[in-house]
């Protein structure tokens, strides 16, 4: 490399080793929009017709919430009967662990749409034990919900975002699909599960333009889930314990709103940022960092 620019010889500041490479018509040429295939971001699809499962309560209501002050057509689905009082333009009773029952409630949201170009899945059923201590009832339970849920979900809404030419896939998770949890070996393996598949469907799809993407929540309160997950603790010793450690676990000394984490859900439905594909969107006030 005698002479060369990597010989250590020092240089002036103007120096080129061969400034032919670099005169504009040869970058221009090297690294053009279409010899990169980059293409502007006005084409990639901004989902306006939006499907979200799990839309009763908590997160997903307020998912519901945020894509409509969004300007955004919403379609609620869920198991709970609440859904049926959504303020989504279409709601209907629907659920995951039955692949047939959710096609029929997808394909009715995209009737009521006129197709669907997102999909936003909220389920999630929490859970406590080792698994000494869980029966493989809930076990499967535990599975069936937070991870068959998101896999029926996703595959009933497959061909209505190809019949729109693309969309988005959110999945939301859990941090502790992330970061292991002592006593709850179900849940946590069964949110991975579900984390997994995001990269897996990403990576499916991404050539169909259809992004997919999870938000993998900490605890939310002041209702919904934090009361469910409360819920679990025995006593009312306990269940104050519990919130208080989830309060000290969190960097900021609180519980994550769902409004947050519906925020990053619209975040990941939109065409913001395209190139976002098989990432997960961690909304747990720094849970997972300690």
């Amino acid at each position: 490399m005698r002479g060369g620019a990597l010989s250590g010889e020092k240089r002036g500041p103007d120096y080129l080793p061969n400034p032919t490479l670099f005169c504009e018509a040869n970058v221009t040429t090297a690294y053009s929009q279409e010899t990169m295939n980059i293409p502007p971001l006005g084409p990639y699809i901004d989902p306006q017709k939006v499907v979200v499962i799990g839309a009763a309560t908590g997160m997903g209501a307020s998912t519901v919430k945020k894509l409509l002050e969004s300007g955004r057509r919403v379609a609620a689905i869920d198991i709970n009967r609440v859904v049926l009082d959504s303020s989504a333009e279409f709601s209907t009773l629907g659920d995951v662990t039955d692949a047939v029952d959710i096609k029929r409630a997808v394909d009715e949201a995209a009737d009521a749409l006129g197709g669907i170009e997102a999909v936003v899945c909220c389920v999630g059923i929490n859970g406590l034990g080792t698994i000494d201590e869980t029966e493989p009832e809930e076990w499967n339970r535990q599975f069936a919900v937070n991870a068959f849920g998101p896999y029926a979900s996703a595959r009933a809404a497959l061909p209505h975002l190809r019949a729109s030419g693309g969309g988005a896939i959110v999945v939301l998770t859990s941090q502790v699909g992330i970061v292991a949890q002592k006593g709850n070996a179900a849940y946590c393996a069964a949110k991975a599960a579900a984390i997994h598949l995001v990269r897996c469907m990403a990576a499916d799809l991404a050539a169909e333009n259809i992004r997919v993407n999870s938000v993998a929540p900490g605890i939310t309160g002041p209702t919904g889930m934090f009361d469910s997950w409360l819920s679990l603790f025995p006593d009312e010793e306990s269940r104050a314990a519990e919130a208080q450690r989830q309060i000290d676990t969190n960097m900021q000394k609180r519980i994550v709103h769902p409004d947050e984490v519906a925020a990053a859900a619209v975040f990941a439905v939109s065409n913001v940022a395209p190139g976002i594909i098989g990432q997960t969107f961690v909304v747990d006030g720094g849970y997972s960092l300690v």
